[in-house]
């Protein structure tokens, strides 16, 4: 072999190798791109979900602590106002003007929260009662009305009542769903205009109280 072709084979082998250790560079610099790239690509993903995390739980605790709040100060506000005002009523017997309230009790203040206690919701039409329902709190002493005289208590607070008449009769005597129900018919000018149902459960206590509309009138 002479001593060109000597000088050409390693000429070669030097291009041979540089282009070698070129390729195996390239290759290593994309292997360090590709993870730079993925640790990138893995901290921004646990960087927002950690901020959406944060969040989420900041803004439903303000919203669940709002909402608890004014859940309580309406409800605890309202039942110690009825107790208050109920207690007062009892002790006034309509005699006295109520100087916390502002104004004197009207007729529905002193059926609602001194008569009834504020044991009982009412349900109203045009301003006017239509049913009275006992609220069961689920204390053992809280028991429903017993009303002695359902004719008296009747005619005493008519103007209440979502049902105007001037007279009543006693009507039929049923019994459903574990109560006995008292119907009274409601007359205004010898005209049948409605009925009231008493609601009777245990010891001939008011569960409830509905007036019915004739509607045929």
């Amino acid at each position: 072999m002479s001593d060109q072709d000597v000088s050409t084979e390693t000429d070669d082998k030097k291009r041979l190798s540089k282009k070698s250790s070129k390729v195996r560079l390239d290759l290593e610099q994309r292997k360090i791109l590709v993870s730079a790239s993925l640790v990138s690509v893995l901290v921004a993903i646990m960087v927002a979900n950690q901020t959406l995390l944060k969040k989420d739980s900041s803004s439903g605790q303000s919203r669940t602590i709002a909402n608890v709040s004014r859940f309580v100060k309406v409800d605890q506000g309202q039942l110690e106002w009825q107790k208050k005002l109920a207690h007062e009523l009892a002790e006034s017997k309509g005699q006295r003007e109520l100087a916390s309230l502002g104004r004197p009790p009207n007729a529905f203040d002193q059926l609602r929260f001194g008569f009834f206690e504020g044991k009982y919701s009412f349900q109203l039409e045009h301003g006017k009662i239509k049913e009275i329902n006992f609220v069961d709190s689920g204390q053992s002493n809280d028991r429903p009305k017993y009303i002695e005289d359902q004719v008296q208590f009747l005619n005493q607070n008519r103007d209440l009542f979502s049902v105007s008449f001037s007279n009543l009769d006693m009507g039929s005597i049923e019994h459903r769903a574990g109560f006995k129900i008292q119907s009274y018919t409601l007359y205004k000018n010898s005209k049948i205009v409605g009925w009231a149902k008493f609601y009777l459960g245990e010891a001939k206590r008011t569960h409830a109280l509905k007036f019915e509309e004739n509607k045929e009138l």
